[in-house]
């Protein structure tokens, strides 16, 4: 297995992995998440590959391209609440599913650290839905822990009050 730094050459090879994964995700939360065309996500990769904030890589299993990482520096700057912090995104993560459980994900998880020491950047993080529970297990066995909630209000009678 191999892993190597994205080019704009590869472009297409992204476009279509991430095309597997955003089935997974429209599947889940179908009010949100919706499936671009193969063009809008190979514009999205171009435009990214082209960003030095965003930092990809892909896996190959015997010259067959099985999974990718997009790493995204975000830069928050100080504020009368908060100190100047630079994070190290995971902004997406896949491997093919018939290459899943043969440690591609967590070569492609080591280049997180490798990217944030070479940027002096210390915190590192993802986001996860709440329901996607063999990604929450796959992060944890990683070393990730929940740091963070976002609840979303489904039932606002509860908090609707009556003019009663």
């Amino acid at each position: 297995m191999k892993i190597r730094k994205a080019t704009i050459d590869d472009a297409a090879i992204l476009a279509e992995l991430c095309s597997e994964v955003q089935r997974l995700h429209t599947k889940m939360q179908p009010l949100i998440f919706r499936e671009p065309s193969h063009k809008e996500l190979l514009d999205v990769f171009r435009e990214r590959i082209s960003d030095p904030d965003y930092i990809s890589f892909l896996a190959f299993g015997k010259e067959i391209p099985v999974g990718y990482i997009v790493l995204h520096i975000l830069r928050k700057p100080e504020n009368v609440f908060a100190y100047t912090r630079n994070i190290l995104e995971i902004d997406h993560i896949h491997i093919t599913e018939r290459y899943r459980r043969q440690g591609i994900c967590k070569k492609l998880f080591s280049k997180a650290p490798e990217v944030a020491r070479s940027l002096g950047i210390e915190n590192i993080q993802l986001g996860v839905w709440a329901q996607n529970d063999r990604a929450i297990a796959a992060f944890n066995a990683l070393g990730f822990k929940q740091q963070f909630h976002i609840m979303t209000l489904e039932d606002r009678s509860k908090l609707e009050t009556s003019n009663n």
